[in-house]
C-alpha cells in the first residue's frame, strides 16, 4: 500500500513548488539540509536512510536506493537475507536527470554527478562522474574552468540569449556540427 501512495503522491509532487516537495521529502523522513532544490526524485522503501546536505539539487526522475532487490534470487534458500544500506549526499551537490544512486553510497562535497550516471559506489569531494557504472571524469575546479571559457547567457533576455547562441552557433544542423568539431579540434573558441 505504501508503494502505491509513494508513487501516486511521486507523481502528484511533479507540479508541486519545491518548497511542498521538501516538506515531503522530510515527512518521509529523508534528513535535507538548507538551500536544497528536489525535483521528481524517488526515494526508495527506507527514505529514513537517506542524508541530504546543504545547497543540494537533485534533478528529474532521479532514484536513490537504499536496499538491492537482487537478493529476491536467494530469498527461498535464506528468506531473511537483506542488503540495505543508507546514502549520504554532501553539501553543494547537483545530481543529473535519471541518475540512480545505490545503497551505501557517499557523493562528496562539491560534486556534480551526471545525468543518467548509475553510482555504485561512493563518490570523493570535488568530483564529476558520469556513466554506468559512473566513472571519475574531471574535478569539479577543472569542469568550470571549462565551463569558464563558453558563452556566459546568465541575466539575458532570451530573445538576447537566442540571438547570441545562433550568432555563436549557427542556424543549422551543419554549421553546429562544424561549429561542435572546431570545438573539439581547439580552433573555436566558444
Amino acid at each position: 500500500m505504501f508503494k502505491i501512495f509513494n508513487t501516486l503522491f511521486h507523481m502528484f509532487l511533479k507540479s508541486y513548488s519545491n518548497q511542498t516537495r521538501l516538506w515531503y521529502a522530510r515527512r518521509l523522513g529523508v534528513h535535507v539540509g538548507e538551500d536544497c532544490r528536489l525535483y521528481s526524485v524517488r526515494f526508495g522503501s527506507e527514505p529514513y536512510l537517506i542524508s541530504i546536505g546543504n545547497h543540494v539539487t537533485i534533478t528529474r526522475e532521479v532514484t536513490l536506493l537504499t536496499h538491492d532487490g537482487g537478493v529476491w534470487v536467494w530469498r527461498h534458500q535464506d528468506p531473511t537475507i537483506d542488503y540495505i544500506r543508507p546514502i549520504v549526499i554532501e553539501d553543494n551537490v547537483f545530481i543529473g536527470v535519471q541518475a540512480i544512486i545505490l545503497p551505501g553510497v557517499v557523493i562528496g562535497r562539491d560534486s556534480i554527478v551526471g545525468a543518467g550516471a548509475i553510482v555504485t559506489k561512493s563518490v570523493p569531494p570535488g568530483s564529476v562522474v558520469v556513466g554506468a557504472p559512473a566513472r571519475i571524469v574531471s574535478t569539479t575546479d577543472a569542469y568550470m574552468q571549462k565551463l569558464k571559457q563558453g558563452i556566459s547567457t546568465k541575466g539575458m533576455s532570451p530573445q538576447d540569449k537566442r540571438e547570441t547562441l545562433l550568432r555563436t552557433w549557427g542556424s543549422t544542423p551543419e554549421e553546429w556540427k562544424t561549429k561542435l568539431a572546431e570545438l573539439s579540434a581547439g580552433t573555436l573558441d566558444a
